[in-house]
């Protein structure tokens, strides 16, 4: 085990096993600073029929302090994408900002600036030419 931060998203998907195994750790000299990410309310826990909270047994679950996130408002979307067009050298213009904050505030953060400024920034497509107003309007999620 190497000292530090482990940092496991998703973690309702880990099986009964793994979780004994972190236990374990965690009570090692060198144990890590573990933070654990989930978006599940009450699961079954994999590899058993035990119903528990985030999918998280409930011996390792007394042993965690939950920090609840809240999502972004649609200002700071806006706030937060402008600030990574300048980091990337991208000139938006406010419509833009504000159409992409949309698409943040319905979908998340990540679909707000993962394919647009990618495209815009690494292929030179100009905004008006992509075709997101349709693709928000069929409903479907961006990939990244």
């Amino acid at each position: 085990m190497i000292p530090g931060v482990l940092f496991i998203d998703e973690v309702h998907m880990l099986d009964i096993e793994c979780f004994t195994y972190l236990n374990r750790a965690l009570e090692s000299t060198l144990a890590p600073i573990v933070i654990l990410a989930t978006n599940r309310g009450t699961c079954t826990i994999r590899g058993t029929d035990v119903v528990a909270a985030h999918g998280i047994p409930v011996d390792l679950m007394d042993r965690l302090m939950i920090i609840r996130t809240m999502p972004y408002s649609l200002a700071e979307i806006v706030s937060i994408v402008a600030i990574r067009a300048k980091v990337e050298g991208i000139t938006l213009s406010d419509e833009a900002l504000q159409f992409l904050g949309q698409i943040g505030a319905q979908t998340s953060l990540r679909y707000a600036q993962s394919p647009t400024l990618h495209h815009l920034s690494h292929e030179l497509i100009p905004f008006h030419s992509v075709p997101f107003r349709s693709l928000l309007a069929a409903g479907t999620r961006y990939n990244s």
